[in-house]
């Protein structure tokens, strides 16, 4: 129960604490939306997404975006980060289906935090409207039976 409290009031807070963001026009997706080829990368009765294995997962965050012309983006990704030691890392990408042009930003890590963080981006800036978005994150493996895991993502067109 305690853990629950926790959790809520973490996302009851991470979510008025993005005002950039808070003008519409954003995509909000749940954790359970991002895609794995790693089995142990299971969804969670509240919609998340979670690493329940010992070794590192991927996962796929994939961004609707509307019919705009922009180019650029700003979201955050909202994750849990269990493990003693590894942090759950994310970065912002967008590809070009017909080419190999895959641009994405910096990784951005929960630096130690054994708890819950937001992961915020902006861009990359994409070289054409047909381009496709997503975030990938790496979950690290279970820490004394405790999976990290990806809450929820969004993103908003600049």
């Amino acid at each position: 129960m305690k853990k629950l409290c926790s959790r809520a009031l973490f996302l009851a807070l991470a979510m008025f604490a993005t005002p950039a963001l808070a003008d519409g026009g954003m995509q909000t997706s749940p954790g359970a939306a991002c895609l794995s080829n790693d089995a142990d990368a299971k969804i969670t009765g509240n919609g998340y997404r979670q690493n329940q294995g010992t070794g590192v997962a991927t996962l796929y965050c994939p961004i609707t975006r509307d019919e705009s012309s922009t180019l650029s983006q700003t979201g955050h990704v909202w994750v849990t980060d269990r493990h003693y030691s590894e942090n759950v890392c994310c970065s912002s990408r967008s590809k070009n289906p017909g080419g190999n042009a895959l641009r994405f930003t910096a990784n951005e890590c929960s630096s130690g935090v054994n708890g819950g963080v937001a992961l915020a981006f902006t861009g990359p800036v994409m070289a054409g409207t047909w381009e496709h978005r997503f975030y990938q994150c790496s979950l690290p493996g279970t820490y004394e039976g405790n999976a990290s895991e990806v809450l929820t993502y969004r993103s908003k067109e600049l």
